[in-house]
């Protein structure tokens, strides 16, 4: 499903909306890493609500990734931003990603997609 062996600028999870239990460990994949991409996490104000009561959120940030609220990265003006290739866990994403955005994507596990500085 990936479209080119590129190195990912932006990783986007959430895809459908992740889980609490998702950006768990998102947050332990992360915690005490400083990431060369960037990655969003795509959620419902809910779970970010409650990812921020837990620390998830802080963890998250505190590595250089996002916590992207009621919104999904196909339909998230990305194209628009400056980056090439889109780095998914979601085969859903994958399937969407070249053909909503136009941009190359990498599938593959989570913590084959993130790159440390």
């Amino acid at each position: 499903m990936s479209t080119t062996t590129a190195e990912p600028d932006l990783i986007c999870v959430g895809c459908p909306h992740a889980s609490l239990e998702e950006i768990k460990n998102v947050a332990e994949l992360v915690a005490g890493r400083t990431l060369k991409n960037m990655l969003w996490v795509c959620t419902s104000i809910s779970v970010k609500a409650a990812a921020d009561r837990m620390g998830y959120t802080a963890i998250i940030k505190k590595a250089g990734g996002k916590i992207v609220c009621d919104t999904c990265m196909v339909v998230a003006p990305i194209e628009e931003l400056d980056y090439k290739v889109i780095g998914v866990d979601s085969a859903k994403a994958a399937n969407y990603v070249p053909n909503m955005c136009g941009m190359e994507v990498v599938y593959n596990d989570l913590k084959d997609l993130i790159i440390d500085k």
